[in-house]
């Protein structure tokens, strides 16, 4: 994922800025880009970065946050860590059960007095079941403890989101689906506790819908045009 941020001062770019599975782009004074998912194909960019790893941010330009760890949770395995796997579940999967993806994303070098203008959630997907499905609608809950990559099971993590907000809508076609995170990100940086966010699809035996996400590809985009 990528996250992009919005500050008058300058950010340093976190993690490399090409091929992350899973991304947050902090795009600094640059309004936010609507949901939207691209085509097959093999991953690419969401989005135009214009800051190399490594190198400092300014106003005007966007800045690529990666995740620093993701794993995801089955109810059907419930004392089963995945981390070590490629993908990211949600949904309802063959013998996994209901899956949940677990995301955190490091915002340390986001100014604490930043204002988010606008946040870029990106997720690459590649593959829905049932194939050529209908859009399936998909929540986040923020973690309200921490948990661990390698550590994390549905029994010891099930249970430790708070409150379900939507964060939008996914297809059945490959490639980059991007969700809007405005709200979460400014509450993180005013201060809130970071543990990161659970993703919740539809998880109802009887239609055995999911989505298939790669993990370690992902971004997160937030913008900010000024202080608090």
């Amino acid at each position: 994922m990528q996250f992009r941020v919005h500050i008058p001062t300058r950010l340093r770019v976190l993690g490399p800025t090409l091929l992350v599975l899973a991304m947050l782009l902090v795009q600094l004074a640059a309004p936010s880009a609507a949901a939207a998912q691209d085509g097959a194909g093999e991953p690419s960019t969401p989005v135009e970065v214009v800051q190399p790893a490594g190198a400092t941010a300014t106003l005007g330009t966007t800045v690529q946050i990666n995740t620093n760890k993701d794993t995801f949770i089955a109810s059907n395995q419930p004392n089963t860590n995945f981390g070590g796997l490629s993908n990211l579940d949600t949904g309802w999967y063959a013998n996994f059960g209901a899956v949940r993806p677990l995301l955190k994303f490091s915002l340390d070098n986001i100014p604490a007095n930043a204002h988010i203008n606008g946040a870029q959630l990106f997720l690459y997907l590649d593959f829905a079941l049932p194939n050529n499905d209908s859009g399936m609608q998909l929540n986040y809950a923020r973690a309200t403890q921490s948990w661990s990559e390698s550590g994390a099971t549905w029994n010891n993590a099930a249970g430790i989101g708070g409150s379900q907000s939507v964060l939008g809508t996914v297809g059945s076609n490959p490639g980059w689906a991007s969700f809007d995170l405005t709200n979460q990100v400014q509450q993180w940086v005013n201060g809130q506790s970071n543990n990161g966010l659970i993703i919740i699809g539809e998880e109802n035996p009887a239609q055995g819908r999911a989505r298939i996400f790669r993990s370690r590809l992902r971004r997160l985009d937030a913008l900010s045009a000024g202080q608090l």
